[in-house]
């Protein structure tokens, strides 16, 4: 599957997913990220794990975390980042 097809499979696609994870393979050139999509259901409070391996990596960039994002996710009851 492509970056698209996956957006597709998901009821909202990737947005609202929760990045737990990364780990990034410059040898193979590969990136794995761990993240907890919405379930199939839609619902805030139906998550679960998906693993996206994305290859022919040449560079990664990752902005960091809003200097709020954690605590604001306590909050919406999203759970610990760790």
């Amino acid at each position: 599957m492509n970056l698209s097809e996956i957006k597709l499979s998901l009821p909202r696609g990737l947005h609202n997913a929760i990045l737990r994870g990364i780990d990034i393979r410059y040898e193979s050139k590969e990136v794995e990220l761990r993240l907890e999509v919405l379930g199939n259901d839609g619902g805030e409070n139906s998550r679960t794990g998906l693993r996206i391996l994305v290859e022919g990596l040449l560079y990664v960039v990752i902005e960091p975390p809003h200097p709020n994002y954690f605590d604001d996710a306590l909050e919406d009851g999203i759970g610990e980042p760790w």
